[in-house]
Parts: C-alpha cells; structure tokens; sequence
C-alpha cells in the first residue's frame, strides 16, 4: 500500500450514477478515470462504452443523436459511442432489431472496484426467450493507473437446455478531433471486399480517411493475417491500437462514413459478414466462448 494515497480516487475512480430526465432517462452509467483515460459505461446498455477520452480528447463517435432512453428507428435513436456490441440474434440491417437486441439490455453489475493499481468492472447481461434461447453474455472491462490500454473481455454463456447459435460483432467507433483528413488505418490486410458498388469504387483509399464530404457511407470487409489494426491521426501525435483473435473474430469489417455532420470511422471485428452473407456459431449447452479485445492508446 502506498502511504501517500489516502484513498484510491487520488489516482483513479468509478463513479456510479445516474442520469435525471432528458433524452437520457434515468439510465445507469459508469464514470471512469484512470489519469490518462475517461470514458463512460453504460450499464443499462450491455456495458457498452460511450465517449471515451485521451489525456481530456475525444477519440469517439458521438452521433447527433446522443443517448435516447427511448424507442425508435435506429437512425433515429443510434448513439454511435466507442463500443457498441451488436447481436445476438443478428447483426447488420433487414428485419428488426437492426444489429440486434444485445446493446439495448441492461447489465447486472457484479464488481466495480476501484484500487490504487486500476479499474474492474464486472457484469452480465442475459438475452432470453420463453420456449428458445438462453444466452449470456459475462463482461470485464479492466484499465490500469495511468495507462491507456483498456481491454474487454466478453465471454458468452449458453445457459439454455439445448444447443443454441449467435452471431457477435464489435462496433468501435472513433470521431473528431482524433479522426481528421489524413488519419489513416495500418492493419495486415490480405484481402478487402466492397460491400456495395460505391464502395467498391473507393476501395483503394479504404485505409484512408478524407475530409467531410456529401456523399454515402462505405462498408468493407477485410481478412487480416492476425488481429492487429491501428488507426494514426493525421499528425502522427497519437494512436489507437486495437488487438483480439482473429481466428475468433475473422471478419475486419471497417465502416467508413465521411459524410458531413456524421464523420466517423467503425472498426468492427467480428463473426461474420452483414446481409445474407450473415452466418452463426453454434453453441452447446453450457458451453463458454471467450472473446478479448485490447485497446491501447498511446502518443507517438
């Protein structure tokens, strides 16, 4: 124990609390501090992460549209926010819910702990069926005094009686002033795939990010030797690094909007492929799959 702390908010804390009317309800929510990073976690919202800061600068996407407490089209109510965990049904559009009902789940918390050394916080969320499934999924989202690394480890339970199949996509998502006009994305690609013919047109600047423009979003799917993608601001000050299984998660898929009032770039590891190129995992009863992704900024 260090005898010059008192209490272990002198270096970092976790602050539960939450939010009093407005568009935001009466939501749960999680502060965090590190010294280095803040970020919020949204407890009534599968432990998602909303805006997420480096030494007091947004890495994050926030859509105009903030947190509604309330129901909607999904474009009309999504958050953007760094982690948006799609699934579990489904993730991508067609049939409702859009990317699934797994972000709208409240989580029940296990740990919130707050030490001289770090932060845990522990909690699950179940998305059941009467006369179906029975899925679980347990989350730890864990960070260090002074450190920007920040790693998610979601692992999903099948409590059901019977075999059971999910599908599992990771929406990170990053905005303005990190993301600018020349940041560009590293990553061992070995093969890239437009989703639709716009994109297609625009694969060879995948990588890299323009400046605000009047025109449509750009889906691609990259497959990469390993799960390793850094994405660089456009002064080299500072970057992202995202790392996690690629045997796990083998589908890299970047969404890139650099539509004006919605610039954001999501790097989304996952399952599988969106449309009708959407595949699951099966998994038997009791069975556990673990799933880690490390989240590392540092300044260059």
């Amino acid at each position: 124990m260090n005898a010059k702390i008192s209490n272990p908010a002198q270096l970092c804390s976790v602050r539960q609390m939450c939010f009093s009317g407005g568009r935001e309800g009466n939501e749960r929510v999680l502060l965090v501090e590190n010294g280095r990073l803040s970020f919020t976690v949204l407890a009534d919202r599968a432990l998602d992460i909303y805006d997420l800061r480096y030494r007091g600068e947004n890495i994050s996407f926030l859509s105009k549209n903030g947190l509604c407490a309330f129901g909607g089209a999904f474009e009309n109510v999504f958050p953007g926010g760094f982690l948006y965990t799609c699934g579990l049904e489904k993730v991508g559009g067609g049939d409702l819910p859009v990317h699934g009902s797994l972000h709208n789940l409240p989580a029940q918390l296990s740990v919130v702990q707050c030490y001289e050394d770090g932060i845990l916080i522990n909690g699950s969320v179940r998305q059941s069926t009467l006369f179906g499934g029975n899925l679980v999924m347990r989350r730890t989202i864990s960070c260090g005094y002074d450190s920007g690394k920040l790693t998610i480890v979601s692992e999903i339970v099948n409590e059901g009686a019977r075999e059971d199949a999910y599908c599992l996509l990771f929406h990170m998502n990053l905005g303005y002033p990190f993301l600018d006009e020349g940041t560009h994305i590293s990553a061992p690609v070995t093969d890239t795939v437009a989703r639709t013919e716009w994109a297609e047109r625009n694969r060879r600047d995948c990588l890299r990010i323009s400046a605000p423009v009047q025109t449509e979003e750009q889906v691609f799917y990259h497959t990469l030797e390993r799960g390793e993608v850094s994405v660089t601001d456009a002064q080299e000050r500072c970057r992202v690094k995202f790392s996690y299984d690629a045997e796990q998660l083998p589908h890299l898929i970047e969404w890139k909007s650099m539509i004006a009032g919605d610039y954001a770039l999501g790097i989304e590891p996952s399952t599988t492929r969106l449309d009708g190129a959407m595949t699951k995992k099966k998994i038997a009863s009791g069975e556990v799959h673990r799933y880690e992704i490390c989240v590392e900024i540092e300044d260059l």
